[in-house]
């Protein structure tokens, strides 16, 4: 059986210094926009890293309450009932 290696890799920007506060409140804002439930189960899978089981993982949560919320929330162009914002 071969072994099988997985990379993540990481997204970097630049700013400056003046910039740089506003680039956070703007990257953890989006990540806010994400469900709670699905970064918890994203961050469950990338410490197994199973891809096999990914596309399962994917359907659960897309007909999870949470995902069913998100789905309607971007098709009626409004925020989902988690979002919060950091000000």
């Amino acid at each position: 059986m071969l072994n099988k290696r997985y990379v993540l890799d990481f997204i970097h920007e630049t700013s400056t210094a003046d910039n740089i506060e506003d680039q956070v409140k703007k990257k953890v804002n989006q990540l806010l926009l994400a469900g709670p439930k699905a970064i918890s189960a994203f961050k469950a899978f990338c410490k197994n890293l199973n891809p096999d089981k990914s596309a399962e993982m994917i359907a659960q949560l897309r007909a999870s309450d949470e995902g069913q919320e998100g789905l309607a929330a971007f098709l009626e162009k409004r925020k989902p009932n988690w979002f919060e914002t950091l000000d």
